[in-house]
């Protein structure tokens, strides 16, 4: 089943500017499900053909036929789509779950920035997602890698202009309608040091974001906590119950002796790491490094062993979340339905982890109270354990190193 997905993913992937051309099937037309049936077989046997392998394509099926979502934008109500028309969902969808799941393609980052920043622009005050998010904040985050000026300065291009740093202290309405940016330390300061009183008296609330990212809750579906998404966003009560785990998991230790050990294991693994990419003949980056964070950070965390063809599924898997996480914050709710396997595999990983975090954890975190969430502190304090090995640490480490590698070894015209 999983290959047949993958044949498909790449199917789909190679095809998309016939994809792109196809007309409308009317309603109930019988043609329409012939023709899209021989579109499949087509593909299939287009993709067939192609002898390379892709090293890495996504971790589940998000893949959609323009029928597919066709049918879906159909059935939702003009609530359900939030006033874009139905062709206009479609599209849309197209370019969050096609474009921007397109990990074979070089300039993904760009084409799916332009795909979604085409269908956006228009009605910028509009609301979308299940965030409600103004569409002018994502033709605002949509246009940041468009600002890039040969790789450099592209967040002061974008917040700033050609200008630079120099005088620019507040950008208005950026990213989106009614947001303010603010670049000057001290207005940093005097704003953040508002954040812990107006947290705890409910009057702001930081929800699931990274950075400017605002994350679509569409991965922690499953788990029953609430408020659902990224534990970046859990409240000031359940982060009191959550950040001790968290400091103690992926700490170093509390005493001298303790911290040696830990040094001493990290180093014995990036050796053995080391040891098998040359017994392997490669090293691939970023995934192996990817991989072999997700395997450390385990060992250290929760004390357990992951396989390398595991740690490696963990990376299809956390890049697909990123993506989705990001992206599908565009999408009209209706279309949620074709990320029901990220949900799935998401929630089985955080299972996976209950029981070793309950045997580090469970006596403290049985007493303590994680409302408003319907699961118990286990479960969210598991939950926040894979959210550091899929979002924190587990992803911004390795990417840091693979930046480190490329500088050093790269050969690129452009360094």
């Amino acid at each position: 089943k999983l290959a047949a997905k993958a044949l498909s993913a790449l199917a789909l992937i190679s095809t998309l500017g016939a994809l792109a051309s196809a007309a409308p099937c009317p309603d109930g037309a019988q043609t329409c499900a012939a023709s899209a049936a021989a579109d499949e077989a087509t593909l299939l046997q287009l993709a067939s053909k192609q002898a390379t392998k892709p090293r890495f394509v996504p971790a589940v099926g998000l893949l959609a036929t323009r029928a597919e979502l066709r049918e879906v934008a159909r059935r939702a109500s003009p609530k359900d789509l939030r006033g874009l028309s139905p062709d206009q969902a479609v599209e849309l969808s197209f370019c969050s779950i096609i474009t921007c799941l397109n990990f074979l393609d070089p300039m993904r980052e760009e084409n799916c920035a332009r795909c979604l920043y085409d269908w956006l622009s228009p009605g910028l005050n509009s609301e979308i997602g299940v965030n409600g998010i103004a569409l002018g904040y994502a033709t605002d985050m949509l246009s940041i890698p468009l600002f890039h000026n040969n790789g450099t300065n592209t967040y002061i291009n974008a917040w700033c202009g050609k200008g630079g740093l120099v005088g620019c202290s507040v950008k208005k309405n950026f990213p989106g309608p009614g947001a303010n940016s603010y670049m000057e330390w001290e207005d940093v300061w005097n704003i953040g040091k508002q954040y812990p009183a107006k947290q705890w008296s409910g009057e702001w609330w930081r929800g699931a974001e990274l950075g400017f990212i605002m994350l679509t809750p569409v991965a922690w579906a499953g788990a029953g906590m609430w408020p659902a998404g990224l534990t970046i966003g859990v409240t000031p009560a359940q982060h009191a119950v959550l950040r001790p785990v968290l400091d103690d998991a992926f700490g170093t230790g509390k005493t001298w002796q303790q911290k040696k050990a830990t040094q001493a294991l990290i180093t014995s693994m990036i050796t053995k790491f080391f040891e098998s990419r040359l017994a392997e003949g490669q090293l691939n980056i970023p995934e192996d490094l990817k991989a072999f964070q997700f395997q450390l950070l385990n060992k250290v965390a929760l004390n357990r062993d992951v396989s390398w063809a595991d740690a490696l599924a963990f990376v299809s898997l956390q890049t697909t979340a990123l993506v989705v996480g990001a992206a599908g914050d565009f999408l009209p709710e209706p279309f949620y339905i074709f990320f029901g396997d990220l949900t799935k595999q998401y929630a089985q990983e955080v299972k996976a982890l209950e029981p070793f975090v309950k045997n580090k954890y469970g006596t403290q975190l049985a007493s303590q109270s994680c409302a408003p969430s319907k699961t118990s502190c286990l479960t969210l304090a598991s939950t926040s354990v894979m959210d550091g090995l899929t979002f924190a640490g587990g992803i911004s480490v390795p990417t840091d190193i693979s930046a480190a590698v490329g500088l050093l070894y790269s050969t690129s015209p452009t360094n």
